[in-house]
C-alpha cells in the first residue's frame, strides 16, 4: 500500500513537472517600494506588475507585448527596426570604480558611479557572480539594453544628460556584470534585486499571448479611443 502511494506520488509529480516549465523568478523592488517580478525562461521574459496587467519581451525578436487582462486588451509595444529618430545628443559618459560593494540578494558586487558631462547621475551595484550563475539575468539585461537604446528617439532634444545615459550604460552593464541595485545622486534606491530564485515552475503557457485576445498598435489604439470620444 506505501508502494502503491509513493509511485502514484511520484507518476502525479511527473505529470506535473511534465506540463510545466522551469524559469528564472526576479524579484526587484522601485524607488516607490513598489515589487515587480521578471521570470525569464530562454528566450521569454514576463514582467508581472500586479494585478491583471504584465508585459511580455521576446528576447530574441525583441518584441514587447503589453497585455491589460482587466480591459482585454494586448498592446504591440514594441519599437520599430533601427529604433526611432532622435534629436537628442549622447553625453561624455564615465564610469569611475570605487570597488567592493556589498552583498545583494546573496550575489558579491563591484560599486561603480556613472556620470554624464561630468555630473553625477547614479551609483550602481554590479555583480559578475549573478552574471556567471544566473546566465539569464545576463542575457535579459543585455537584451534590455538594446531596447533601451532603440527607444531613444522618444527622448526630446531637452532630455537630460544622465536621463539619456541611462540608455547608453547597459553596454557596460553586460560587461562588468549584472546590475543588482542603482541609487540615485539624491541617495534614493531607483532599482534593487531582492531575490533570485532558480527552477521556479510555471506553466506551459506563462509566457504565451491569451488567445482569446486580439494584438492592437499604439496607432490602432489611439483611432479606437478617437472614435469612443465622437460618439
Amino acid at each position: 500500500m506505501i508502494l502503491k502511494t509513493a509511485i502514484t506520488s511520484l507518476l502525479l509529480t511527473f505529470s506535473i513537472a511534465s506540463e510545466c516549465l522551469a524559469a528564472t523568478k526576479i524579484v526587484t523592488t522601485n524607488e516607490r517600494k513598489q515589487q515587480l517580478d521578471v521570470v525569464i525562461e530562454k528566450g521569454m521574459a514576463r514582467f508581472n506588475g500586479g494585478g491583471n496587467q504584465y508585459q511580455l519581451i521576446n528576447l530574441t525578436t525583441k518584441k514587447i507585448y503589453n497585455v491589460n487582462l482587466g480591459q482585454g486588451v494586448i498592446l504591440d509595444a514594441s519599437i520599430p527596426p533601427g529604433g526611432h529618430k532622435t534629436e537628442a545628443k549622447i553625453p561624455e559618459i564615465e564610469f569611475k570604480k570605487l570597488g567592493k560593494g556589498p552583498e545583494i540578494a546573496g550575489f558579491t558586487t563591484i560599486q561603480y558611479q556613472v556620470y554624464a558631462n561630468r555630473v553625477l547621475c547614479e551609483t550602481s551595484f554590479l555583480s559578475k557572480q549573478a552574471s556567471s550563475k544566473i546566465p539569464a539575468m545576463k542575457k535579459f539585461i543585455t537584451v534590455m539594453g538594446d531596447i533601451a537604446k532603440s527607444g531613444r528617439g522618444s527622448m526630446t532634444k531637452g532630455a537630460s544628460a544622465c536621463r539619456i545615459a541611462k540608455t547608453e550604460i547597459f553596454d557596460h552593464f553586460a560587461k562588468h556584470g549584472t546590475l543588482m541595485k542603482s541609487v540615485s545622486s539624491r541617495g534614493k534606491v531607483s532599482f534593487e534585486v531582492v531575490k533570485v530564485e532558480k527552477d521556479v515552475l510555471v506553466d506551459k503557457d506563462y509566457f504565451e499571448l491569451p488567445k482569446s485576445l486580439k494584438v492592437t498598435t499604439m496607432k490602432e489604439l489611439m483611432e479606437q479611443m478617437r472614435q469612443r470620444m465622437q460618439k
